[in-house]
């Protein structure tokens, strides 16, 4: 007997105890090359990191590991700045499992400007705030400073950007495995190539795709550009439907350049000091496409979880870009979804960010979903069919959770209700 009590006692203190295994080892794992340019400079400097060379991870065993940056600039500027699941320090994987299932092993290319003083003011894209500061890797934010890009400088020093594998369950115990120092110094930013930077961001985000065109006209005639100014910022981006070889829309009739023709090198009229970049006359040919639509992030999960890197945020980012989007299905799902989404989401996020009980209520609303689709996170779909099933699976899932389940129970308590008043009766 005594020595089953003995056997019983230790089974309960295993779980206990702390296993060896628990923080993830990614020694066995190649690091890939990495570039920083500059090392080092003062506040308002742009920082190019590139990662390049990325192991195949997709036969790695569970826990699956993730590529992590961390780049500790916001952290010096004190607490409560942008909470992430590193604490301050903002931390995002910039290669993922999922990427490496997918064959994609495409090149990663962060850049950001440091706080400075001096930057310029943040611009309103699609209705968010977008400045210099914003971490961008491939086009895509991921994470805006807009709110103290030019309200704060970056303090003097030296700052260590690190690189570690880490898992998805416990991105807090990273296994680091490279280190790159930046240091910060006294004095002003080299000066700014032509064009104002505001111009050069908005013509930045429309030449990779991540505003409409539309989009880029709006903000455009929102800092004084007439349409010919506009049309000429078109041009000099290789923008223009005879361009981009489309058919030519019905505008008014404005001369324009044909092909092989040397683009005008006259520079827009300058409006509030701006100016409009000077670039070659004859741009370089850019591939064939159409501007996508606006990359608008998960505005309510945004809200209720605080940021765009909150673990549940990027989740929702992952499915998107990594399961969805990479059906016709999933792609033509996605485009009802976000037609009805954005039509009433921009208004509930904002009433979350005026009303802290409603943000709860929220966050402990949509969490019961969001666990639910992290299931398509972890299968494989590889073909339309099983997007379809498991697709509809989830939404029957989700259905019998926020319908069904509390229909059920309402039916109950109103029986139980009845037949309490019949006995008393």
């Amino acid at each position: 007997m005594k020595k089953i009590l003995a056997f019983t006692l230790l089974l309960l203190l295993i779980p206990l105890s702390s296993p060896v295994w628990a923080t993830y080892d990614g020694s066995h794992l190649r690091e890939p090359n990495i570039t920083m340019t500059p090392t080092s400079g003062p506040p308002g400097t742009k920082i190019t990191i590139t990662v390049s060379n990325f192991p195949d991870i997709s036969n790695e065993p569970y826990p699956y590991p993730d590529f992590y940056i961390y780049i500790p600039f916001a952290d010096a500027l004190g607490s409560g700045n942008v909470p992430s699941q590193c604490g301050k320090e903002m931390c995002f994987p910039i290669y993922t499992y999922e990427d490496a299932q997918n064959k994609n092993f495409a090149d990663k290319t962060i850049t950001f400007t440091l706080f400075s003083m001096s930057n310029p003011k943040p611009i309103y894209l699609n209705g968010l705030l977008h400045s210099v500061c914003d971490i961008i890797v491939n086009s895509k934010v991921q994470q805006s400073y807009a709110d103290i890009c030019n309200t704060k400088s970056q303090p003097t020093g030296n700052y260590e950007i690190e690189f570690a594998w880490a898992t998805k369950t416990k991105p807090e115990e990273p296994y680091f495995i490279k280190t790159l120092e930046f240091k910060v110094t006294e004095g002003t930013p080299p000066p700014e190539p032509t064009g104002l930077r505001l111009d050069q961001t908005l013509m930045d985000l429309y030449k990779q795709g991540v505003i409409s065109e539309q989009t880029f006209e709006n903000e455009l005639k929102g800092l004084g550009y007439s349409e010919i100014e506009i049309r000429q910022a078109k041009a000099v981006l290789g923008k223009l439907p005879h361009q981009e070889n489309a058919e030519p829309t019905t505008e008014k009739p404005i001369e324009e350049p044909q092909k092989n023709q040397t683009i005008p090198q006259e520079p827009a009229k300058p409006q509030k000091n701006q100016t409009i970049p000077q670039e070659p006359a004859k741009p370089e040919p850019v591939p064939v496409s159409q501007p996508s639509s606006p990359q608008n992030g998960c505005l309510i999960a945004t809200a209720a979880f605080g940021s765009e890197m909150a673990p549940q945020v990027q989740l929702l980012r992952e499915l998107r870009d990594n399961t969805l989007l990479k059906t016709t299905s999933g792609s033509a799902f996605m485009a009802v979804f976000n037609s009805v989404y954005y039509s009433f989401s921009p208004t509930v996020a904002e009433w979350e960010r005026q009303n802290p009980i409603f943000k709860e209520i929220v966050k402990a609303t949509i969490t019961p979903l969001i666990s639910t689709l992290s299931i398509l996170n972890y299968i494989n779909i590889d073909s339309e069919a099983e997007m379809i099933t498991y697709g509809v699976g989830i939404i029957l899932l989700n259905t019998g959770m926020y319908f069904v389940a509390p229909a059920v129970l309402i039916v109950k308590l109103n029986s139980f209700a009845k037949n309490k008043r019949s006995i008393k009766s």
